[in-house]
């Protein structure tokens, strides 16, 4: 087992971009599956209940790793310490 998770770390340490993609598009694909299971199966009445829209839950799959992830990975570090700065500096601006 130790082998195992040795082996899993390494591969983090050697992609954190696949890595960053796959875990952000499983919680991502996750969250708009759990939201329809529970909308439209759990909390609905036995005649309303609808079935899983696989097609939006496979959208949400692309943007989860194509799209959304990557940006995240690239904004980061400085860009993202840049981003605070600059968001900080406009917020005092529009506040005196």
């Amino acid at each position: 087992m130790s082998r195992l998770i040795a082996g899993a770390r390494g591969l983090f340490r050697r992609h954190p971009f696949v890595t960053n993609s796959a875990i952000y598009g499983s919680l991502y694909v996750g969250a708009e599956f759990t939201q329809q299971y529970v909308s439209k199966r759990w909390l609905a009445r036995p005649e309303e209940r609808e079935d899983i829209d696989y097609a939006t839950v496979g959208r949400y799959a692309v943007m989860g790793t194509a799209i959304y992830a990557p940006s995240l990975y690239a904004c980061t570090g400085k860009s993202a310490k840049l981003l605070c700065i600059k968001l900080q500096q406009s917020t005092l601006r529009t506040v005196e």
